[in-house]
């Protein structure tokens, strides 16, 4: 048996010091990682239809328990594909083997969707200690158990919704100890019969692919977990389908209110958006009105995209980002507390230099260790016909990156996205790929092979991971983690989602700056139970075991 806390030792270089107050940092792109998956996703040249523009996503999880993460890569398909005319595209399983390599393992691990996959998630559905994963395909999604031993099953579970989902979540809502599971669908497209009797809709003088107001709206899907990754559709006992359907895509489960049960956010597209409050035991009400993150300041609905909750302000809050079409601003929602929050776009610095871009996957992470969250955005257009039409916007578009001074003040510092290539991306996922205490992340980008960025921090920080196990479970999702270093407290969560299409390493991180020790940490498990510990060495992986009356804690941690 585990005890409640256990120091999981990282390579010498990984330890940092506290050279700068504000240590450079690049995200350097990785080249022959072994990661070969080229995107299918329609057509490169010219889409007809508004499912080829959405692109794939991906996981970054540990799916063989040995402490790294691998990488799964979801594939989409284009109209020779569905009509049977050239041979499917396939996903892929990429199997961490340190160094930034990995080894395509899809076949030995019985992984290898065919369908238009779009959004992934992963977490330990069925209880037994290990990571499933579920794809969210144009058509019926999957759901692969995580036999134990390296391999995977594609099981009938009651979650084969045969919608075009884009981003799906796993969260224990109804604090059961399973973890649920909620999905986004956009919009209910038939191919044979296209919007508008097949001709195209305009933009900035080129002829696209209409959509997707006017189109059928299909409405999201929420399954209750019966235990053992058996799931039931829990949507109208949960009060999560009972709203009126919009285009949906990014969300976000996060306990925006502490009130130690987790909520919901959603990215509608061209509609308001999403929040679920739950009310106890996974009853929600739906208050985005209410909370003031419906829509931006003016009251107007925006194209939401990819969305992510973090303390941006360092308040100890919650706060929320919405990514947005081009043309329009990134919105950031700043929690005021009992329920309402407020657009601070423009005073924060994220709004008016996210305007020229199309935006899509977005995290909230503390890439240069100074103790607050920066802020990635992966851009990408869906209209590859503006190129050839001369139009003022690009189909390719770089990516953001935006560093926060300590006080929910960003500075846009995208020279340091050293990615070499320029793509028109879509999900971004974050962790640490390579155990050094930083956070990396992976890129997926339509038509093309992710982007794996290693984050190369100079100097002058100091981390704390936290990998929290949850009884059975490996993840502890739900946790709420409070950290005070160095004379200021943290707040994070550990969970999958957020971002668009993806699921991000599960683990928490944080960055301490100058401070080589925590002088307290508080956790709050997902059913209510807590614990402390005091005086933690700084740069260092700890794995977590929620305390369990059989089980007395290690590590001295008070009550």
């Amino acid at each position: 048996m585990l005890p409640a806390l256990l120091l999981v030792a990282l390579p010498a270089a990984a330890a940092a010091t506290a050279a700068a107050a504000e240590p450079a940092f690049v995200l350097r792109r990785v080249s022959a990682s072994g990661v070969e998956l080229e995107n299918v996703c329609g057509s490169p040249v010219r889409k007809l239809f508004i499912v080829e523009q959405l692109g794939s996503g991906g996981a970054l999880f540990d799916y063989d328990g040995d402490g790294d993460l691998d990488l799964y890569v979801a594939n989409g398909a284009d109209l020779e594909i569905l009509r049977g005319r050239r041979p499917p595209a396939y996903d892929a399983l990429y199997r961490n083997d340190g160094d930034w390599r990995f080894a395509d393992v899809s076949r030995q691990a019985g992984i290898g969707d065919p369908g238009w996959g779009i959004g992934v998630t992963a977490g330990d559905a069925d209880g037994d200690g290990d990571a499933d994963l579920y794809v969210a395909n144009y058509g019926p999604n999957v759901y692969y158990q995580n036999l134990g031993d390296g391999t995977f099953r594609k099981t009938t579970a009651g979650v084969e919704d045969p919608g075009m989902g884009a981003s799906a979540a796993f969260a224990d809502v109804d604090g059961d100890g399973d973890l649920d599971l909620y999905v986004t669908n956009y919009l209910d497209l038939d191919l044979d019969h296209p919007p508008q009797d097949g001709q195209p809709c305009r933009y900035q003088g080129a002829e696209v692919a209409c959509g997707p107001v006017g189109l059928e709206l299909q409405g999201d899907r929420f399954y209750h977990n019966l235990g053992g990754g058996r799931f039931a559709d829990g949507g109208e006992r949960s009060g999560l389908t009972a709203v009126e359907p919009q285009y949906g895509l990014g969300l976000a489960f996060a306990d925006l209110d502490d009130d130690g049960w987790v909520d919901l956010y959603v990215a509608n597209d061209s509609g308001p958006n999403f929040l679920f409050h739950n009310r106890g035991r996974g009853r929600f009400e739906e208050i985005a009105w209410l909370a003031g993150v419906a829509t931006e300041r003016e009251g107007s609905f925006q194209a939401g995209m990819g969305v992510d909750a973090g303390d941006a302000d360092g308040d100890g809050r919650l706060d929320l980002i919405v990514t947005n079409f081009a043309r329009d601003h990134n919105t950031l929602y700043l929690n005021q507390g009992g329920e309402l929050f407020e657009d601070r776009s423009m005073p924060s610095g994220i709004g008016a230099p996210s305007r020229p871009w199309l935006a899509w996957g977005v995290r909230f992470a503390d890439f240069d260790l100074d103790a607050d969250l920066d802020l990635y955005v992966a851009n990408g257009h869906i209209y590859p016909e503006l190129d050839a039409a001369g139009a003022r916007e690009t189909f390719r578009q770089p990516d953001q990156l935006f560093v926060n001074d300590g006080r929910g003040r960003f500075h846009e510092a995208s020279e340091r996205i050293a990615k070499g290539r320029v793509e028109a991306s879509r999900g971004v996922a974050s962790g640490d790929v390579d155990g050094d205490g930083d956070l990396d992340l992976v890129v997926f980008e339509l038509g093309s092979v992710p982007s794996l960025l290693r984050n190369d921090v100079a100097g002058g920080g100091h981390y704390l991971m936290l990998e929290l196990r949850d009884g059975a479970r490996t993840e502890g999702v739900g946790a709420r983690v409070r950290v005070t270093a160095g004379g200021r407290t943290q707040v994070r969560e550990a969970t999958r989602s957020g971002s668009y299409a993806v699921a991000n390493d599960a683990r928490v991180h944080l960055g301490l700056g100058a401070a080589s020790r925590v002088d307290r940490l508080d956790i709050r498990w997902p059913r209510g139970k807590r614990q402390v510990f005091l005086g933690l060495p700084a740069d260092r992986r700890y794995v977590i075991v929620e305390q369990t009356p059989r089980q007395p804690p290690a590590g001295e941690p008070i009550q």
